[in-house]
């Protein structure tokens, strides 16, 4: 699971050292076929992706944690369940 902070609201530069994060990730995992998990927040907005072989698929929502707390948890808590499947 790798992390990244969107300084400025900026989610552009977020996934730019997310995206660095998870080859990176990926390379030292030796196994491509392996799932590897990223966010950028704001520590407000919250956005997903996966990178899965040579794809990232990103989720197109954002989660707002002052409205949508239970979804983001939800939604949080399955990519943990997900991400600690491989250790």
């Amino acid at each position: 699971m790798c992390v990244g902070i969107a300084k400025l609201d900026n989610f552009f530069e977020g996934w730019g050292q997310v995206f660095s994060e998870m080859y990176a990730a990926q390379l030292e995992n030796g196994n491509s076929e392996i799932p590897i998990y990223g966010l950028v927040t704001t520590g407000f907005d919250w956005r997903f992706a996966i990178l899965e072989g040579n794809v990232i698929k990103m989720d197109n929502n954002v989660y707002t944690a002052q409205m949508q707390l239970q979804e983001l948890l939800n939604v949080l808590n399955w990519v943990l369940s997900e991400a600690s499947k491989n250790l």
